[in-house]
C-alpha cells in the first residue's frame, strides 16, 4: 500500500508542497505532481502512470474538474480519487461523488484526515 502510486493535482504551490509532505512523512514515496496545462496532462499522467490514487484539487481556475473526473473513469486503469475541495456544501461533494470520486476531502484539512482516507482509498485498490 505504501508503496502505490499517487498523482498529485493541485494548482496551488502551497498545498502541493503540504500534501506531499504529509504523504512523505507517513511513508508515501512514490508520489506525482502534475500542476500546468491540467486538461491535457492530467489524462495523459493517467494512462502513463496507471496511479493506484488520484488527489484531485476540483477547484482548479478554467478546468471543469468533474468533466475530467468523468474522463478518467473510462480510461483502463482507473485510479481511486479524492477530490480536494474548499466548498463545504453537500451538493458540491454529492456532484464530486457522482462525477467518480470515491471521496471527497474538504480544505483545509487536518493531515490525518487527509492520510485516513488515502488509506482507506488505497486498500480497495
Amino acid at each position: 500500500m505504501k508503496n502505490a502510486k499517487i498523482l498529485l493535482v493541485d494548482s496551488r504551490e502551497n498545498s502541493r508542497f503540504l500534501i506531499t509532505h504529509f504523504l512523505h512523512k507517513n511513508g508515501f514515496d512514490d508520489i506525482f505532481v502534475v500542476d500546468k496545462d491540467i486538461n491535457t496532462d492530467l489524462i495523459d499522467q493517467c494512462k502513463k502512470l496507471s496511479p493506484a490514487l488520484l488527489l484531485l484539487d476540483v477547484q482548479i481556475p478554467e478546468v471543469d474538474i468533474l468533466e475530467l473526473i468523468k474522463k478518467i473513469r473510462n480510461l483502463k486503469n482507473t485510479p481511486q480519487i479524492i477530490a480536494l475541495s474548499t466548498n463545504p456544501s453537500i451538493e458540491h461533494q454529492k456532484d464530486c461523488i457522482k462525477s467518480g470520486a470515491n471521496k471527497v476531502l474538504l480544505k483545509p484539512f487536518d493531515s490525518q484526515d487527509l492520510i485516513k482516507k488515502v488509506k482507506c482509498c488505497l486498500v480497495k485498490t
